[in-house]
């Protein structure tokens, strides 16, 4: 599974790639906040992982849908 992990900080980075450290999940770190601007930079991906700053309106959670991401 591919995820788009945004907000990413270097110890959020740390930390997901020792937990993945039998690389079931490829993951792709962003430093962005979701938001509906910045929704296509999960394009292709099939999942987003957010922390508390990123911004899950409904017309972001609808945006992120429609493209299939979970």
């Amino acid at each position: 599974m591919k995820v788009a992990v945004f907000s990413t900080k270097s110890y959020d980075r740390t930390f997901l790639e020792a937990a993945n450290v039998d690389r079931t999940q490829d993951l792709v770190f962003l430093e962005p906040r979701l938001k509906l601007e910045t929704r296509v930079l999960a394009a292709g991906l099939t999942a987003v992982c957010v922390f508390v700053n990123d911004r899950l309106d409904a017309k972001t959670l609808l945006a992120i849908a429609q493209n299939g991401i979970r």
